[in-house]
This record gives C-alpha cells, structure tokens and sequence, in this order.
C-alpha cells in the first residue's frame, strides 16, 4: 500500500501499490518489481511506502515563547494596515506592563 501526497494536500492511497519506479519528472507505481502498473504521479508528490507517517508545520505548532521571538525579531517588517491595527491593538494591551521590573501594574 502507498499514499501520494500532492503539493495541493490532496492525497491517494493506491492498496495494491508496492513499488515505484522514479522517471525524469514522474514516478510510475506498480504492484511489485515485475507486477503490474498501477499508476504515474509526478516527482513533486510525496510517496509514502509505510503507514502512519505524519507530517508536522512547526508554523502551527508556534509556543508563545518562540511567537513573540519572531514577532520582536521582525517587529519593523509590519507593512500591512491589518497587521499595524493588531500591533497597535499589542501595544496598548502592553501599557500596563512596566518594562524596568517586568512585571503587570495592577
């Protein structure tokens, strides 16, 4: 059994599928070395071979530690009006936060 994933996050999962044989530019699959063909898919997709892989975006997976490491680290870089209304949104939140002993006013 093999699983394609295509760039668009589309995927298909041949059952038969055993083995793949890569081309310039495609990759055909087929039931064993000498089987039959099943299928061409293109060398962009993903071909999993063993079930159960997973596939992680650390993008989502942003900790508040490392949200505001990136936000700071690029806090110059806001050019958008939707991203500065959120940023003026942070910084008036922020007024109660005393930068010298770093900690909230009450």
């Amino acid at each position: 059994m093999m699983t394609v994933r295509f760039q668009t996050g589309f995927s298909v999962v041949y059952n038969d599928a055993n083995y793949v044989s890569r081309q310039s530019g495609f990759s055909d699959l087929y039931t064993n070395k000498e089987g039959r063909w099943i299928a061409q898919v293109p060398n962009t997709a993903i071909i999993e071979t063993v079930k159960a892989c997973r596939f992680e975006n650390p993008d989502k997976k942003l900790t508040i530690e490392s949200a505001l490491e990136l936000l700071v680290g690029h806090v110059r870089e806001i050019d958008s009006y939707y991203l500065r209304e959120k940023l003026a949104l942070l910084k008036t939140q922020l007024q109660p936060f005393n930068a010298r002993t770093k900690t909230w006013r009450p």
